[in-house]
């Protein structure tokens, strides 16, 4: 079970509640919490992960894309993190986010292709957040939208896919 902390990034601060903030207490609950890996953005892994003993225990993914809240439009996920030096961190896996539907698909798509690769020559698992999103997407969570999302992970080759819950057991299966 991975714990995901790379939100911070995209949503800003307003997700944060008490202890949540601070990026150790996370890293301890999920050392404690035997989790079998923990997601990061680099500033985080660089400050709390790396620099720590988490390193020994819990294996690292580095978000190496994001975007902020803030700009308003299509979205798009900009690449701010080598796979070399996610590799560096002491990740063992890469994530990346593409918006299906976005105007900017093309470019996420293309990036992940190399993220891809390089991930896969450099021995690190590929993981592509796949979420439908922008003008084009009339439903983001339709058993259609969420199938062509997990679809599209498989034909770029994703290691592992994380895609939206369409709403019943029945269509997400």
């Amino acid at each position: 079970m991975l714990l995901a902390y790379d939100h911070g990034m995209e949503h800003g601060p307003v997700d944060f509640r008490g202890k949540s903030f601070d990026p150790a207490y996370i890293l301890d609950l999920a050392e404690k919490g035997r989790f079998t890996g923990i997601i990061l953005q680099k500033g985080i892994a660089e400050k709390y992960y790396w620099r720590s003993s988490y390193s020994r225990h819990l294996p690292l993914i580095v978000k190496i894309n994001g975007k902020t809240r803030v700009t308003p439009g299509e979205p798009y996920s900009a690449i701010n993190c080598s796979v070399s030096y996610a590799k560096k961190l002491g990740a063992k896996a890469v994530g990346y986010t593409i918006y299906l539907g976005s105007e900017r698909e093309w470019e996420m798509l293309r990036d992940f292709g190399k993220v891809q690769e390089e991930a896969h020559r450099l021995g690190l698992a590929a993981i592509a957040w796949i979420y439908p999103r922008g003008k084009a997407v009339e439903k983001e969570n339709s058993p259609e939208m969420i199938s062509y999302a997990a679809r599209l992970g498989l034909e770029l080759g994703a290691d592992m896919i994380k895609i939206k819950y369409s709403g019943s057991e029945e269509t997400f299966r």
